[in-house]
């Protein structure tokens, strides 16, 4: 006879697993281990790990409108007549005297030649920095008077008659015969 210390319980065929309050056998190498998400008769099922959720970027205080769709809005509105040249970082530069550290975004077009002065420029601020942005314009429209003062009255009345409008860190400059109706679309927009 077998002493109870010597004898250890032993694991029907196909078994797979242990019941409970049963001591395991250890798998012979051959045998490879279930790789499907069930159970197999009287087999413990492991813990799957839970797809966690994509965490979201954190949102910024400066969010709104994309400056291309009230760009959009103000250039239907203002309706320019003949071709216009949309302005690079190089124009906002030389023309306005803006950079990238005022500038988050900006949208703007001006005549291709000379002959017309309706242009508009849609800039989204950095936030705190729009009156930066508003002293550029100022100084474009500055700019624009003296280029346009002795040239054609015409053309010199839209300058003196310019529009400069913020609203929140999204700043309007526009100049041009239907210029209010710009400002409007800016409102809307913004």
């Amino acid at each position: 006879a077998t002493t109870p210390e010597a004898t250890t319980p032993q694991q029907p065929a196909g078994n797979g697993g242990a019941a409970a309050g049963q001591t395991t056998q250890q798998q012979p190498a051959t045998q490879k281990p279930s790789t499907g998400g069930g159970t197999s008769s009287g087999q413990t099922a492991k813990p799957q790990p839970q797809p966690q959720p994509t965490p979201q970027p954190p949102a910024t205080e400066n969010k709104g409108p994309a400056v291309s769709d009230v760009a959009s809005a103000v250039e239907g509105a203002l309706a320019p007549e003949g071709q216009m040249m949309s302005l690079t970082d190089s124009d906002l530069s030389s023309l306005y005297g803006l950079d990238s550290s005022s500038v988050e975004g900006f949208v703007g077009k001006v005549p291709m030649m000379n002959v017309k002065a309706t242009e508009y420029l849609v800039v989204k601020a950095v936030s705190g920095k729009a009156e930066t942005v508003k002293n550029g314009m100022l100084k474009r429209q500055a700019d624009l008077d003296a280029t346009w003062k002795q040239y054609l009255p015409e053309q010199y009345e839209l300058v003196k008659n310019y529009k400069l409008v913020t609203n929140g860190d999204y700043v309007l400059f526009a100049v041009g015969e239907n210029a209010q109706a710009a400002v409007d679309a800016f409102n809307s927009a913004t």
